[in-house]
């Protein structure tokens, strides 16, 4: 989690589902600096639940792996 500990900016992303985990519709990107470029990560705001490759450079990205992750309770 130390991206989000250098994230830039937050950004409600209003076409993610809800946490597979906690069931929260509060999903954000979060877009900070690599030494290779910015990156996008994801994360839902109640439990912290996170995808972060270190490659996406898309906030829309991000949330087309959220939306197609696998795992957690349905």
């Amino acid at each position: 989690m130390a991206n989000i500990e250098r994230a830039i900016d937050f950004e409600n992303a209003p076409t993610a589902l809800p946490c597979p985990f906690c069931g929260c519709k509060d999903i954000v990107t979060f877009r900070y600096k690599h030494n290779a470029g910015m990156r996008y990560g994801i994360m839902c705001m109640e439990c912290i639940a996170t995808i972060d490759p270190g490659w996406v450079q898309q906030s829309h990205r991000a949330v087309e792996l959220w939306n197609t992750r696998s795992g957690g309770a349905e």
